[in-house]
């Protein structure tokens, strides 16, 4: 767990990306130390059968090969005005 985090954060600074924000969810506390050196947050949670799901935003290509933030509803809504009406 620490190597994936430590992974995952040296990976985020050589690329230039989003700051990243890691969490471990468990009904059982771990390496307290450990995860915070790592910026890892615990979420102390009951056992039992859960689902994670992950949602990413990714760069996405229009018309014309421009580009268009789908989280900015002015963004969507000055796009398809320019390129669909």
């Amino acid at each position: 767990m620490i190597a994936v985090a430590e992974a995952l954060n040296d990976l985020a600074v050589q690329e230039n990306l989003a700051e990243v924000k890691l969490y471990y969810f468990s009904n059982k506390k771990y390496d307290q130390e450990a995860f915070k050196e790592q910026g890892i947050e615990f979420r102390q949670v009951p056992a039992g059968k859960w689902k994670a799901y992950v949602y990413t935003a990714r760069p996405v290509t229009g018309a014309h090969n421009t580009r268009i933030d789908l989280l900015n509803p002015d963004a969507v809504s000055s796009y398809i005005r320019i390129f669909y009406e």
